[in-house]
């Protein structure tokens, strides 16, 4: 459960990061901070910044391709980490007999 909730944050968490740093990055360029664009704030670089923002559906659905990645993990985890129990189990009952 433990590798769950880490990887999940760590998918959720840098895809926060990643939306908060396009957020900033898109506002270095209105130079006035009125929150809208004028003519001589509109430059190609504030375009792309724009096109970054906006372009986020990754981000968006972060929350699910999280739950679903660290849930695939998780699992094979859970899998290997039982599997290795029972042979430590069955060795150990094996060599007292």
């Amino acid at each position: 459960m433990t590798i769950f909730f880490i990887f999940y944050l760590l998918i959720v968490g840098g895809a926060t990061y990643g939306s908060i740093s396009a957020e900033l990055t898109y506002q270095k360029f209105d130079l006035n901070g009125d929150g809208n664009f004028s003519n001589n704030e509109i430059t190609a670089e504030q375009i792309i910044a724009e096109k970054n923002l906006i372009s986020d559906t990754g981000r968006n659905f972060s929350f699910i391709t999280g739950l679903i990645f660290s849930g695939i993990l998780a699992f094979f985890v859970f899998v290997i980490g039982k599997t290795t129990e029972y042979l430590k189990r069955r060795k150990t009952t094996h060599n007292n007999l």
